[in-house]
């Protein structure tokens, strides 16, 4: 358990500094991490008592995926980053490589887990489809999972940026997409 408090509509910890908070945010994906699995195995039960057999693969990992980076985002705007310093690199805040860190390895882990999970599934057995992923099926869930990434990652950017305007910070000098060396 993260050891936070809320304090003037942003989360502070026992250090300050956007390390600490970066160091918060790491944790909190982590902690989710490790039990997206769960979560996706609850939401492929809940689709099989359903009696639901369409894509009972990706639906279950998607809304995974979708929950998870969706309470990341709300945790993220929680942070009280300070903004003033950091640069805009190519249309995005510096801090992205440091917001996404927590989750690299989640997407490939999950995708991974289910997919072994469904070979071993006494459930799926009877949906071969479902229980032995063809590998173009696989690309499809793939591809689901990499447009969610990619939809956390410009939001994530988007949030920061506009936290940086909000306070006033001067980006005019920062480098974006499009812009003539």
């Amino acid at each position: 358990m993260l050891d936070v408090a809320i304090a003037g509509g942003g989360l502070t910890g026992h250090s300050s500094g956007n390390a600490a908070y970066l160091a918060q945010f790491s944790a909190w994906g982590q902690a989710r991490s490790d039990h997206a699995f769960d979560s996706d195995r609850q939401n492929l039960k809940e689709c099989l008592s359903e009696q639901d057999r369409y894509q009972l693969t990706p639906r279950p990992v998607l809304e995974t995926v979708e929950a998870t980076l969706d309470e990341a985002l709300v945790f993220l705007g929680q942070l009280d980053l300070d903004m003033a310093g950091i640069a805009v690199e190519n249309g995005g805040s510096a801090l992205m490589l440091e917001t996404q860190a927590p989750f690299r390895s989640f997407l490939h882990t999950l995708t991974d887990d289910v997919i072994a999970f469904n070979r071993t599934c006494c459930a799926l057995s009877n949906v071969p489809y479902e229980h032995k992923l063809s590998n173009d099926y696989k690309q499809r869930i793939l591809r689901g999972v990499a447009a969610g990434w990619r939809e956390f990652s410009l939001a994530a950017s988007r949030l920061l940026l506009s936290r940086a305007e909000a306070r006033g910070l001067d980006l005019s000098g920062s480098h974006s997409f499009g812009e003539l060396s």
